[in-house]
């Protein structure tokens, strides 16, 4: 019984290991080609009615790859214009034609490629056009002798002179059999200039590299619609470019491996059911044999109970000690035939948990077969009832052992591909049953527990950056950028960005700039689960216009058609589990609800009251922190007086602390027994305002959490307000860490 066990579960485990191993090695394969990689061509060159090959156009330019990574940062990570030459690489008496490949300084980072020996150009080389490279081990094979240090040497790539700076690591043959170390790498700015001379910047092609492969539909679109843009091209025309992805490749891996794993898996399920036939036959024998034990036993009056009893005891030992021996011959006969054949082995917990779990359930079950023999006096039943017996049970078995096999690989999984909530099992927890119990209670159960929870108006910000505010005039843009805004959305991107962990909610269209809204929070750390999406309403959007010297900013945003926030909207369970709740006064109905739940569950409830809006009567006593701007408090009291205004505020509604913001004059605060002022720290270069406020009052909450002293919490924010006008937007990375805040106060007097 001990071997039909062993043998049993060693033989699943290996061939489940060594087909995960195939399946691992193939998509290995193609992910060398690099990391989230997505290829853009130029349009072929036309002669008459022949079309050249691909990238053999000359419509895309470096520019082209900078506009990308200026633009497009939330789905691309980096990008790598490519200019493409093959020339002879000449060193002293010896010479070997490679193909040249001037590309950017993060072109490592795309390719997934080491250097072996020395370094990759930098961005600086890059700038300076430099006359440096790197090249493949094929390359310097060729060039150098086995033992000679190639790094720091100079070769010539045609009658170019260049300095040697590393040595990239082997990385052998592609999957279409090219040699992919029988390259040279230099920076493309270096190889437009002095070898292909080119005087538009012309590029052949361009690797950008994804944050994810599952954006790569959407940055398809974006990209395709950047460059029309920036190539000026018509509706009615068609693209000067081609863009290519991995995503067909890892499909078709996905459904050779697919198709693997199914065969496998009815492979390991034929030898279970074979080896449970024999094993049943084997403990029939047992009972039958032990007829006179049995009979005994009854006579001084065991029950039939205490039979199965004695008989589930033997299997329970039988497969524990089975299961264990079966798992490590499994394993190490998994791991012999991958390094006898060099093959790779994955073992799945899965495999090593489940099929040993599947052996103690079939171990019960093939006690079933001899029962009726016990009960009812075996040796006087019929050889057709017996035969019929067995066989009943035999299906019986056979139906439960594969259903619990099944169901278990089903759980596991669905639960790897879909996750449970926000929490993937796949990435943080082992698959034992356990543990994914726990996953599932957990994932369930503090969930929506946040630190800080944002609740108002959240847009897609287009900031462009102009030496002058132009009035009846153009002008041409220093810089842009396309982010993420709204009051109550940057502090909560703040508060991640901080350190704490953050909620955002609110609505948005399913519209692209909805999208953009939510992968811009999503990028930030911020989850977006209580966002609501109203389908067929347009999001939000804002222009910023900042003027270069002063940082100041005018603003024209809208949102129409984006109904608010209601009050049933709003999940109590989360808001009362919050340590700040933040509230820019949009969404007045969601934000009254939440408030008045924040107050009964002791949540302390931030207030940043900028604008009259409807609600805000109501709204206004439900704050705890009641910091305002300057201009909303003299407006609300009527007063001229800023400090006479926040103490009149604060006898109306009686917040803990009530105070105003003021610019580039600081800000006051009372929390009724004390009074205090904090200057504005002194910026060298502002670059932007935008979102100053809003990350004021973030630090305020976020310091508010571990101090009550006003001046304390009012010098936190300034830091934090301070350290973000030296960026773009209010959002991260000009949003900044808990580190840089507590460096700047640190070095700031």
């Amino acid at each position: 019984t001990c071997i039909g066990i062993i043998v049993g579960i060693a033989a699943v485990i290996a061939v489940l290991a060594i087909g995960k191993g195939a399946s691992t090695m193939m998509v290995k394969e193609i992910s060398s080609m690099g990391n989230n990689l997505m290829m853009i061509w130029p349009d072929r060159n036309r002669k008459g009615a022949v079309r050249t090959g691909m990238g053999s156009g000359q419509t895309m330019t470096a520019d082209d790859a900078e506009a990308i990574r200026r633009e497009l940062g939330h789905l691309v990570s980096a990008v790598s214009p490519a200019v493409n030459v093959s020339s002879q690489i000449i060193r002293e008496n010896r010479n070997w034609n490679s193909r040249v490949s001037g590309v950017s300084y993060d072109m490592p980072e795309i390719r997934n490629w080491d250097v072996g020996e020395g370094r990759f150009f930098e961005e600086g080389e890059q700038r300076t056009y430099a006359r440096v490279c790197v090249i493949g081990t094929t390359v310097k094979s060729h060039l150098f002798d086995a033992d000679e240090d190639a790094v720091g040497k100079t070769i010539r790539i045609g009658a170019m002179p260049f300095r040697v700076v590393g040595v990239l690591a082997t990385k052998g043959a592609n999957g279409w059999g090219q040699d992919q170390d029988d390259t040279v790498m230099a920076p493309y700015t270096t190889v437009g200039r002095v070898l292909t001379r080119s005087k538009f910047r012309a590029i052949n092609m361009m690797n950008v590299s994804l944050h994810s492969m599952d954006d790569v539909d959407e940055a398809k679109r974006e990209i395709t619609a950047l460059l029309r843009q920036r190539h000026r091209l018509a509706d009615y025309e068609d693209n000067d470019f081609e863009t290519r992805d991995t995503t067909e490749i890892m499909n078709t891996i996905g459904s050779v491996s697919s198709l693997m794993t199914v065969l496998l898996t009815a492979v390991a399920a034929i030898s279970l059911l074979v080896g449970g036939i024999g094993i049943m036959n084997i403990m029939l024998v047992s009972v039958t044999e032990r007829i006179k034990e049995i009979g005994l036993r009854m006579a001084i009056g065991a029950t039939p109970a205490n039979i199965l009893c004695q008989f589930i005891l033997e299997a329970i030992v039988l497969s524990t000690v089975g299961g264990a021996i079966g798992v490590g011959v499994g394993v190490a006969a998994a791991n012999i035939i991958g390094e006898v054949n060099h093959w790779p082995i994955v073992i799945e917990m899965s495999s090593a948990l489940v099929v040993p779990l599947l052996g103690l359930c079939r171990d019960v079950l093939r006690l079933l077969p001899g029962l009726p023999r016990v009960e009812a006096e075996p040796h006087r039943l019929p050889p057709l009832r017996v035969a019929i017996c067995r066989l009943g049970w035999l299906v019986v078995r056979g139906l439960c052992g594969g259903a619990i096999y099944v169901g278990n690989i089903v759980l596991l999984r669905s639960l790897r591909a879909v996750g449970v909530g926000s929490i993937n099992p796949y990435h943080l927890f082992s698959e034992d049953a356990a543990t994914l119990s726990w996953a599932i209670w957990y994932n369930y159960a503090w969930m929506k527990a946040f630190d800080y929870i944002g609740i108002g108006f959240c847009s897609n910000d287009h900031l462009a950056v102009l030496p002058f505010i132009p009035m009846d005039t153009k002008v041409k843009m220093v810089s842009h950028a396309i982010m993420g805004g709204g009051p109550a959305a940057n502090s909560t991107a703040g508060a991640a960005a901080l350190g704490l962990s953050a909620a955002f909610v609110g609505t948005v269209g399913d519209d692209a700039d909805g999208r953009m809204i939510l992968s811009d929070f999503a990028a930030q750390g911020v989850d977006t689960s209580m966002v609501k999406v109203r389908r067929g309403a347009t999001s939000a959007i804002a222009y910023l216009w900042i003027e270069e010297k002063t940082g100041a900013r005018s603003c024209a945003w809208t949102r129409e058609g984006l109904t608010e926030l209601s009050a049933g909207e709003i999940d109590a369970e989360a808001i009362s589990k919050a340590k700040i709740l933040h509230l820019d006064g949009h969404n007045a109905a969601g934000a009254i609800a939440a408030a008045k739940v924040a107050r009964e569950a002791g949540v302390t409830v931030m207030y940043d009251a900028g604008t009259h809006r409807d609600g805000m009567e109501e709204l206004l006593p439900l704050a705890d922190l009641l910091i305002c701007s300057e201009e909303f408090i003299l407006k609300l009291t009527g007063l001229k007086d800023a400090e006479e205004a926040v103490r009149q505020v604060y006898a109306k509604y009686r917040p803990k602390v009530c105070g105003a913001t003021m610019g580039v004059r600081g800000s006051m605060c009372c929390d009724g027994k004390d009074f205090a002022k904090c200057p504005a720290f002194h910026v060298e270069k502002v670059v932007d305002t935008t979102g100053c406020g809003d990350l004021f009052h973030t630090g305020f909450a976020v310091r508010w959490l571990e101090t009550h002293d006003i001046m304390d919490c009012q010098r936190f924010g300034a830091a934090v307000s301070a350290i973000k006008c030296r960026g773009l937007s209010g959002r991260p990375p000009s949003a900044p860490t808990r580190a840089e805040v507590e460096d700047f106060l640190a070095t700031s007097h």
